[in-house]
Parts: structure tokens; sequence; C-alpha cells
């Protein structure tokens, strides 16, 4: 059986072994860093278009504005600042 723990272990691995998908993700994003940001903080995001092309990426949930994929904002939450 999994515990907790080794789901804690296995992400940040997993995120280190598809590095590059990750960067390509942040980069291709880049006209929508502001609104990924206010996700990150629960924040109320406001640009509509920035939304809207987050939600075609599938990197947002249509209904709830947050991230569909966990590991994705675990990346983005721990990313390395450029």
């Amino acid at each position: 059986m999994v515990e907790l723990a080794d789901v804690s272990i296995a992400i940040p691995e997993a995120i280190k072994t598809g590095g590059q998908y990750f960067a390509e993700l942040w980069n291709d994003t880049e006209n929508q860093h502001e609104t990924i940001l206010q996700i990150l903080a629960n924040q109320p995001a406001s640009n509509q278009s920035a939304i809207k092309k987050l939600i075609f990426k599938e990197i947002i949930d249509k209904e709830t504005l947050q991230f569909k994929v966990p590991m994705v904002r675990h990346y983005l939450e721990h990313r390395e600042q450029d």
C-alpha cells in the first residue's frame, strides 16, 4: 500500500524527471503568468483572455478555475524563479 510519505517523495522526483515538460509548460504560458500566479495565491484572476487560454490548454478547470493536475500546481509553486 502506498503511504502519503511515499507520494511526498515521488512528486519531486517525477517533476525532476519530467523537468523539460514542466519548463516548456511554463514557457508556453508566458502571456498567462500573472493569472497563474494569482491562482496559485488564491487571488481572483481577472484576465478573462488568459483564463480562457489556460482552460483551453487544460491547465485549469473551467468550473473551479483551479489546476487540473496537482503535480502541475506543485511544480509552479516550487519552480525556481527566473
